[in-house]
């Protein structure tokens, strides 16, 4: 993640990195800098973040406030695997159909 070119991309990689290795006071710091830098530009990427990281509320506000800015992210909803851990939540069902993905 060190060599990615973007910041908010490797923002959201160190993220999801230092949590799959247990470092989560990392984790949670490096998210907070990707909110603070890019809260307007990466809501998806930080709800994916989140969303891993089992914080589910966090997560579907996140979605919410990507589908209110016309990020490009929410139409991967259903297919991105870092949104595994949301599928059970009714809310997850009810933004699908918002943003008319549902079955």
């Amino acid at each position: 993640m060190e060599s990615e070119a973007g910041e908010w991309e490797k923002l959201s990689g160190e993220a999801l990195a230092y949590y799959s290795i247990g470092r989560r006071e990392e984790s949670d710091g490096t998210l907070k800098k990707l909110i603070a830098s890019h809260q307007n530009d990466s809501a998806f990427q930080i709800a994916e973040a989140y969303a891993y990281c089992g914080e589910t509320d966090k997560a579907l506000e996140c979605l919410d406030h990507a589908y209110r800015q016309r990020d490009p992210g929410p139409p991967e909803l259903k297919t991105d695997p870092l949104m595994k851990s949301l599928r059970w939540d009714r809310r997850y069902t009810e933004l699908l159909k918002k943003i008319r993905l549902a079955i």
